[in-house]
């Protein structure tokens, strides 16, 4: 896994991942649906046949099972109209402990009340059973399972999880720096910007960063004799850094603003690296962590990049 990590990037593992492990719980279902049914007919055609059995032998054992069936059935159509599910261990439970079927009912039949459920539409497994979760140290205790650990929770937070890394985060506000900021203080490898404007506060980060070993490339706007003194400032701040690891071009009437770090997550949007870009102006920018649109945008930087001039 930590191979993985670091060859492909944590984002492209996660969306891996995530794809797997949400077939892999679709299949569980339909797995899951499959057993269910067989063994709700198995229970179905095993009372049948025991309750005939037994009108010959003990008409009021038969009895009994007959009222326990109805009984079930009963508790089952209640939980339905107000769309709750048990599992046969809570439904059990909560029948026996209500008082709903007494002890001297089910008193020498108690073999056949799980069957007697599963008849009745109560599952096995409702959710988080010890087949379908890794149980966490002391949480094993019957009833208590379900309300611990949760597949359905699992499944709900990895869909989310897929849907996130594939689409990405978008976020709008006069506070993107607090997202990207740290996303280009926390390259490894390398920064590719694109960014029309530039101040020298973040002119000294990429100076500072292309000291640690990353391969910096800064692709700007020619600043022009009107051009904004910030960017004029943070311009000669980059010229005078320039080395085998910082690398700067510029280019005419740039407008796009992109940030690809390690090759692995690409920001874009509307914000120019400068204080007022990132926490003053209303900005919007996406995130992008799917490795197909990484590599979208590092070949739309490639090609501004070779049509730009160096420095």
């Amino acid at each position: 896994v930590v191979k993985h990590v670091k060859r492909r990037g944590l984002p492209a593992f996660l969306l891996e991942f995530a794809e797997w492990l949400n077939a892999f719980l679709d299949a569980h279902d339909r797995d899951f649906n499959r057993v269910s049914a067989e063994r709700k007919s198995g229970a179905t055609g095993l009372i049948t046949a025991t309750v005939r059995r037994l009108k010959a032998e003990d008409p009021e054992k038969a009895d009994r099972l007959i009222k326990v069936d109805e009984i079930v059935q009963g508790f089952k159509d209640e939980l339905e109209r107000v769309g709750l599910e048990l599992d046969i261990a809570l439904a059990r439970t909560v029948l026996l402990a209500s008082g709903r079927v007494r002890e001297d009912l089910i008193q020498d039949i108690e073999d056949y009340f799980d069957d007697v459920l599963e008849k009745n539409g109560f599952h096995l497994c409702w959710d988080g059973c010890n087949a379908c979760v890794r149980l966490e140290k002391h949480c094993n205790e019957g009833i208590y399972q379900v309300l611990t650990t949760s597949k359905t929770l699992l499944q709900a937070f990895i869909k989310r999880l897929q849907s996130t890394l594939s689409m990405g985060i978008h976020e709008t506000s006069r506070n993107v720096g607090r997202i990207l900021e740290p996303l280009l203080k926390g390259a490894r490898r390398s920064l590719d910007i694109s960014s029309p404007f530039i101040s020298p506060r973040y002119a000294k980060m990429l100076v500072e960063k292309s000291k640690e070993g990353i391969m910096v490339r800064v692709l700007t706007s020619t600043p022009g004799e009107s051009g904004p003194r910030h960017h004029i400032d943070a311009l000669e701040i980059l010229k005078q850094n320039v080395s085998e690891s910082l690398e700067m071009r510029i280019t005419e009437s740039l407008h796009a603003k992109i940030y690809i770090i390690d090759k692995r997550v690409a920001v874009t949007g509307s914000a120019n690296l400068t204080e007022s870009g990132l926490f003053r102006n209303l900005e919007h920018i996406e995130i992008k962590m799917d490795p197909k649109t990484v590599e979208e945008n590092v070949k739309m930087f490639e090609s501004l990049w070779i049509n730009a001039t160096s420095i």
